[in-house]
């Protein structure tokens, strides 16, 4: 029996909720609560999550107007990324001669806004205290490229998923490979290391199937089981991570495949209110999150140092979200909807 699975218009709130516990982990393994050395892997969880949530969005549109708009989907994703990442950016150059008077505020700057942080944090361990945006760069990049994955793809379209799992394995083995040959800096950190997260989230956009109710909740929470526990083996070892990154993946990808069974009992847990919330902010938690961390964790315990990272990243968060993240973003979509319509319609004052 098919599970009550959301379709491809509507928006799957279980996955805020995703969205919101990963970002509180990676808060967590940054601000260095003891027993969190091995939440980085919530990093892994928002590739898996994207690649899904992006695919899902694309292959909408292809079903709807047979083609992508390459222009509209970048500057989309630009509008909604860019301007919360170049604030913190300027913020960090304003107060960095009083909080950071070791950083080379240049290199941090445009590293990151231009992401490719991930490349030079991969082979120069550069930027050093914006050092989190090296996976928004893997993102931006990924949204380059992946349109132009699924236009050739949508000419096969019963190939595809076999064509996708295949290249998440191959994905999965140069991470690995990458490791054993250059360490796990470079297998960490880089766009061709990191794939395998975002190709098999895009890969379950391409699968309609879902379980039912109870299965769909037994799932999930074997899917949670295995992440916890590759988080505990893990244990700040990014050695590990590198070959076992392909497991969290693949639990990450059961677990956002049962939350869609709306319905499941895990779901309704994931779409709890306040973490609907945090889930809104999820994106500025993540972009405010580490340069507090790197303030707390050398003066405070862990205890106190996650406290404290989590109260000021919250607050910033929910004020940049609310007042700048949201309106600015409107109000770029806007500028491009004003430039086709006047574009269509021309100039008609007489």
């Amino acid at each position: 029996m098919l599970g009550e699975a959301l379709t491809h218009s509507s928006r799957i709130a279980p996955l805020d909720g995703v969205r919101a516990v990963a970002a509180l982990v990676v808060l967590a393994f940054h601000a260095q609560l003891p027993g969190f050395k091995g939440a980085f892997i919530g990093v892994d969880v928002f590739f898996v999550l994207s690649g899904y949530v992006i695919t899902r969005k694309l292959r909408g549109e292809l079903a709807t107007t047979s083609r992508i708009d390459m222009g509209r989907f970048i500057w989309e994703r630009i509008a909604r990324l860019w301007p919360l990442l170049l604030l913190m950016l300027t913020v960090f150059v304003a107060v960095s001669p009083w909080l950071y008077p070791d950083a080379d505020v240049l290199k941090e700057f445009v590293l990151s806004a231009l992401y490719v942080s991930d490349f030079t944090r991969a082979y120069w361990l550069k930027p050093d205290y914006t050092n989190h945006s090296w996976s928004l760069a893997v993102e931006m990049q990924f949204y380059l490229l992946w349109p132009l994955v699924l236009i050739l793809l949508s000419r096969r379209p019963r190939a595809a998923l076999t064509v996708l799992l295949g290249l998440f394995a191959a994905a999965a083995l140069w991470r690995i490979t990458v490791f054993l040959e250059s360490g796990w800096v470079r297998s960490y950190y880089a766009l061709d290391t990191r794939m395998s997260g975002l190709i098999l989230g895009s890969a379950l956009a391409f699968v309609s199937w879902r379980p039912g109710e109870a299965v769909a909740t037994f799932a999930a929470s074997c899917a949670l089981v295995v992440l916890a526990l590759c988080a505990m083996y893990l244990n700040g070892n990014f050695g590990r991570a590198s070959v076992w990154g392909g497991v969290v993946d693949l639990a990450t990808v059961v677990l956002i495949a049962c939350l869609t069974v709306e319905r499941s009992v895990v779901a309704r847990i994931f779409a709890w209110q306040p973490l609907l919330l945090l889930g809104a902010w999820s994106y500025a938690i993540y972009i405010w999150h580490y340069p507090i961390a790197r303030l707390t964790r050398v003066s405070f315990d862990g205890y106190t140092s996650f406290a404290l990272t989590l109260v000021l990243t919250l607050i910033l968060a929910g004020v940049s979200h609310e007042y700048f993240e949201k309106p600015v973003g409107r109000w770029l979509r806007s500028l491009r909807v004003s430039r086709r319509l006047k574009a269509a319609y021309g100039d008609r004052r007489g």
